[in-house]
């Protein structure tokens, strides 16, 4: 250019110039990397953006670069001036200083702005090559494509079955679709005849990631949660899979003034249909939630509202209150979430009538939706107590999970869980967890009423041939057990 800007391209980068005159100069940079000093930008109005496959960048300065790895990841280094950042399907930017870069993953608001490193500008400005992502990082961002091959004996409904089958998980852009092709032969090699319909090959459809813009998925559901669990929280249409496989529809949208959350877990029942609203409004956010389930013998409602206050460092206050239409209300307030020494933190005061129930639909409300309508009785009394839970990493390996509920008179209630984050050794996999509701003393007679366990465990055998252990024991509310073990190979192309 005659003002000297400067556009310098590394090999095998691809780029479009959609626009390029005294106005305006538009840039689409497909793959590879590029650096730019624009001239024309500091002593004159000339407006630039840059367009990659994740993210627009509205330059407000003189001098930067920006990277496209294979997967649409983009990068982002200012040297001089300013960058307005955002991804490419959000509208809330961010600013970009001098001396700062940042990393823009597909359906993701930008990292936050990290400072730029003497390595930075070295590679940068002296015209040296930008390093390719380690292979285990770039494997573990893109994750496109991948296929399990599964054989072994499950039961369903209490029959042996022979699983064979393929597990395909596939993901393009902001779309994901995960397929279960299994097969179930009982003794005398016929097949269950759900498995035939077509419906119940497809695990899920999704678009989009939860929190980060618009989201949907529809098929299984793994966990739902609406606000902070008040009314229904971590639900799952999952929970008798794969002896029933359920079509479920969740939806969310989360924008810069508030969002929705919508939840249809049995799109051919309708039966339970759930739903939050929110609005932020400057130093806190307001919400309403209502869930309802239609069902004759098990009709219920619950509905409430939420006020949250964030805080710096990572601090949340907040409180709810609901009510089951016809039955009691509760309240949890003060609630506190918190990030302490790397661990999320949850804790909140709970005062409640005696016909009311805090997380009404929760990880097991399809088995005890019976129980808990009929447990709705009042005798006059409240019921107060505190609700508090935990999550933290060790060393980027071990997790634990812990969730407690103490309220006077009533029995405690408990889940424990812990599993591995990473390989170690041929261990791919390992999980434990413990639920038990109202149950005394809890850490001791593990078999009594109202106890789940769970132990999950995936060794590797040989190459990608690994094999996979569960066990289930629940304990319903006289104490008979019901176990239930699978083992199974699996392979992973």
């Amino acid at each position: 250019d005659a003002d000297k800007s400067i556009i310098k391209l590394k090999e095998n980068t691809q780029l479009t110039i959609q626009r390029f005159d005294s106005e305006e100069s538009v840039f689409k940079v497909w793959a590879g990397r590029i650096w730019m000093r624009m001239i024309r930008l500091k002593y004159g109005n000339m407006r630039t953006s840059i367009h990659t496959p994740t993210a627009v960048a509205g330059l407000r300065g003189t001098e930067f670069a920006t990277g496209v790895w294979l997967d649409g990841t983009s990068d982002f280094f200012v040297f001089e001036g300013a960058l307005g950042i955002r991804e490419v399907n959000q509208t809330e930017e961010i600013l970009l200083n001098n001396g700062f870069k940042t990393r823009v993953f597909s359906g993701q608001s930008p990292n936050a702005p990290e400072a730029l490193t003497n390595e930075d500008f070295s590679q940068w400005q002296e015209g040296k090559p930008v390093e390719e992502k380690p292979e285990e990082e770039a494997k573990k961002e893109r994750k496109e494509l991948g296929w399990q091959a599964i054989y072994g004996a499950t039961m369903i409904d209490g029959k042996l079955y022979y699983q064979v089958g393929f597990l395909p998980e596939l993901k393009f852009w902001r779309f994901g679709l995960g397929l279960d092709l299994s097969l179930y032969f009982d003794e005398d090699g016929n097949i269950r005849k759900d498995d035939w319909k077509v419906q119940n090959k497809i695990l899920y459809l999704r678009y989009g990631e939860k929190e980060k813009g618009f989201y949907t998925r529809i098929g299984s559901l793994p966990e739902v949660t609406l606000g902070h669990g008040f009314i229904m929280n971590q639900y799952t249409n999952m929970l008798y899979y794969p002896s029933t496989k359920t079509i479920g529809l969740e939806a969310s949208w989360d924008g810069k003034r508030g969002g929705f959350n919508a939840v249809l877990p049995d799109v051919d029942e309708a039966k339970l249909v759930g739903g939050r609203v929110y609005g932020k409004f400057g130093w806190f956010n307001l919400g309403a939630t209502c869930v309802s389930d239609s069902k004759p013998a098990t009709k219920t409602t619950v509905y409430g509202c939420d006020v949250e206050l964030p805080l710096p460092h990572n601090i949340k206050l907040y409180g709810d209150v609901a009510k089951i239409d016809k039955y009691g209300m509760g309240f949890a307030a003060p609630g506190l979430l918190a990030k302490i020494f790397g661990a999320d933190f949850r804790l909140e005061y709970r005062n409640m009538e005696s016909d009311f129930i805090p997380a009404y639909f929760d990880t097991f409300y399809e088995d005890a939706r019976m129980k808990k309508i009929g447990s709705l009785t009042s005798n006059g009394e409240r019921t107060k107590g505190v609700f508090s839970g935990l999550s933290y990493k060790f060393f980027n390996t071990i997790s634990l999970g812990l969730a407690y509920e103490s309220y006077s008179k009533k029995d405690p209630s408990l889940f424990l869980g812990c599993g591995l984050v990473k390989k170690i050794g041929n261990l791919n996999a390992f999980s434990v967890s413990l639920y038990r509701r109202e149950a005394k003393p809890l850490f001791s007679d593990f078999n009594q009423p109202n106890t789940m366990w769970r132990v999950v465990a995936d060794y590797q055998l040989a190459g990608p041939v690994s094999a996979v252990y569960t066990y289930k024991v629940n304990y319903d509310e006289n104490g008979v057990s019901y176990p239930s073990s699978s083992l199974s190979t699996k392979i992973s192309f």
